[in-house]
């Protein structure tokens, strides 16, 4: 009986914020919150004069000067995600950090926007668990994932290495089910780093496509939810995502 479901079991895509940065700061508040390179020389020697324009970084918040090239004319890391367009400090702070006498310290880029920053997805390192917003913050299916991957011997940065992989071959196939999965797909080929809110995206796409492409007989077997993924119950209702299985595709439209 999937009763349960009809509550507020729609179909929705991956919870999505606007964090688009804006370009256009006003006077008062880029003095207020200057940025690193307003106290200290980049790795080529830069410094924000007075008058200098800044863009304020999507994911943290923070400023950064808005620099199209180095002194000697080289190209600046990229400032904008791949995957939505939003601004990221995190490309521009891991250049300054490797060439610099005066590192950016950590508050002017968190976490987030720091690892996503400072490499290609090939190099991309996750911590020992799974991350939280993997199948929708569903804990019964992420510990069912992380069950079949420690059966299957992966950690979150090798499962991660390996779907990537796998994808970039074309014999892991970001499921159609999935909300953007074209676009995700399309970032495998085309990207080599985003911001975090499209890094998480890609991974959870990745590790869901997986899971169902490679079934583990160890796992319980439960009936499946009409909506699949995109099942909202499963957030908020752990008797539901413990009664019904979540990946697989939405059959009720």
């Amino acid at each position: 009986d999937h009763g349960d479901e009809d509550e507020d079991d729609e179909g929705s895509e991956m919870d999505s914020e606007d964090y688009s940065g804006s370009e256009d700061e006003d006077d008062e508040e880029d003095a207020r919150e200057p940025c690193h390179n307003c106290s200290h020389a980049a790795p080529d020697g830069f410094q924000c004069p007075p008058d200098a324009p800044h863009e304020r970084c999507g994911v943290c918040m923070r400023l950064f000067p808005r620099r199209t090239a180095t002194a000697d004319g080289s190209s600046m890391p990229p400032s904008k995600c791949p995957g939505c367009d939003r601004l990221c400090c995190g490309p521009y702070f891991h250049w300054v950090n490797q060439g610099s006498a005066a590192p950016a310290p950590p508050p002017l880029h968190t976490t987030m926007c720091w690892q996503q920053g400072s490499g290609k997805f090939e190099d991309a390192t996750l911590g020992p668990t799974l991350p939280a917003t993997v199948f929708r913050t569903n804990r019964v299916e992420r510990n069912l994932c992380e069950r079949a991957m420690a059966n299957a011997g992966f950690s979150p940065t090798q499962l991660f290495q390996h779907c990537l992989r796998e994808a970039k071959a074309g014999t892991l196939v970001i499921h159609s089910s999935l909300p953007r999965a074209d676009h995700l797909a399309a970032l495998v080929s085309s990207a080599e780093w985003t911001c975090p809110r499209c890094f998480n995206d890609l991974y959870a796409a990745l590790a869901f496509s997986w899971r169902l492409a490679h079934p583990d007989p160890a796992l319980p077997t439960r009936p499946d939810c009409h909506w699949g993924f995109n099942c909202r119950t499963q957030t908020h209702n752990s008797g539901h995502a413990e009664r019904y299985n979540h990946v697989c595709p939405q059959t009720r439209f």
